[in-house]
């Protein structure tokens, strides 16, 4: 354990998205050098937006509140560099668990926890409503330079939900089993691209199968298929939303 002072700097710290006993809201910890129950100063979007367990790094600083007299409030916490954070992108939570806002929250603080793979029309319902809320953006700039078009974990979650384990292109089941998480195995495609103007979006999003995803990347019929896939989607989505657009319990 290292030692440390209001006003230290640390480069490159690993930080995770936690819950926390006894608290609604999603945490932030860091994984080594520090206390684990030390809180971490970490913009609210990037708590919510990725599953429970999501890593990150970026650079810290120790600092602790002062009461108006001068004198320490508090215990010592981590500020995370906003400018600095990143996504470790080679790793994946063992279960996708997403923090969703309540809508009778007055304070913003309570929250639900949704579990991806569930059943439940409630379940889907709740991730129905948080994936419309992220929709329709680039999601330019979220974390840094190096991360300009970024896919949204939610859009994302949604889109595997959908289907059901089978492929959205070919109606056919996932080709196989993810060893770490037991769930079928899909690669979420963006229709149009975000590179040429597409949208992190519900309708721009297909859980495809790994065949069906080289087809409409490298296939000589690459264009047409990707525009079957996007009315598929459409026809999906229409008939999704007679049952779930009045949807609202979280």
């Amino acid at each position: 354990m290292i030692t440390y002072d209001a006003g230290d700097e640390f480069e490159l710290i690993t930080l995770e998205t936690c819950r926390e006993s006894g608290v609604s809201r999603p945490r932030v910890r860091a994984l080594s050098y520090f206390p684990r129950e030390m809180r971490v100063d970490f913009p609210v979007a990037l708590r919510t937006e990725y599953p429970i367990g999501t890593r990150f790094r970026a650079n810290v600083k120790v600092c602790q509140k002062h009461n108006v007299d001068g004198s320490l409030k508090g215990v010592k916490y981590l500020y995370a560099d906003k400018k600095t954070i990143v996504l470790v992108k080679d790793f994946t939570p063992s279960q996708l668990i997403f923090a969703l806002q309540k809508n009778d929250s007055k304070s913003g603080r309570a929250y639900d926890y949704v579990l991806s793979g569930g059943s439940e029309e409630l379940e889907f319902g709740k991730l129905r409503e948080k994936a419309l809320k992220a929709s329709g953006s680039t999601r330019e700039g979220v974390l840094s330079e190096s991360y300009v078009r970024k896919r949204s974990g939610i859009i994302k979650l949604y889109a595997l939900a959908r289907s059901e384990g089978n492929c959205e292109a070919c109606d056919e089941p996932a080709p196989f089993i993810r060893r770490k998480n037991g769930e079928p195995y899909l690669e979420v495609h963006h229709i149009k691209e975000l590179s040429q103007g597409g949208t992190d979006s519900i309708l721009n999003v297909a859980a495809i199968c790994p065949n069906c995803h080289a087809r409409v990347t490298h296939g000589d019929d690459a264009s047409m298929y990707n525009q079957s896939i996007f009315y598929k989607i459409k026809a999906k989505e229409d008939d999704i939303a007679e049952r779930y657009d009045d949807f609202s319990s979280f």
